[in-house]
């Protein structure tokens, strides 16, 4: 059996904190068969290309919405459920569902749930 983890985080200038931190379990089966399971939590900050740039003065009564954000960010949890066949070539199937847990209203961006599914081949 094998475990791991991590965690990651990046402080960004005017921006809240982006974090990254998850796991993987793994296990071998037989020498050709290795089921493994892993989640990540996954936290972005959306910044627009007119972000990027300084925003021009304001005229006289002109009212403009704040583009500041909050620290939240759009956070998304990742899961993994895969197997690793130790065939040559190595062939891996995975399904990893993605799942919103918070959203920061005001960056315009909201993230959707959806799963993929991986087919991968790895020559050793």
């Amino acid at each position: 059996m094998a475990a791991r983890g991590g965690a990651g985080y990046l402080a960004q200038p005017g921006k809240g904190p982006t974090l990254l931190a998850g796991g993987v379990v793994s296990y071998d089966l037989t020498t050709w068969l290795t089921p493994y399971a892993g989640v990540s939590l996954i936290n972005h900050h959306i910044v627009s290309q007119s972000e990027q740039t300084a925003p021009r003065p304001a005229e006289q009564g002109e009212q403009r919405p704040s583009r500041a954000t909050s620290i939240t960010g759009d956070g998304v949890a990742q899961g993994a459920i895969g197997i690793a066949l130790g065939v040559r070539p190595h062939l891996f199937l995975e399904l990893s569902p993605y799942a919103p847990m918070w959203d920061e209203p005001r960056d315009g961006y909201r993230s959707t749930a959806t799963t993929l599914v991986t087919v991968a081949l790895a020559r050793q």
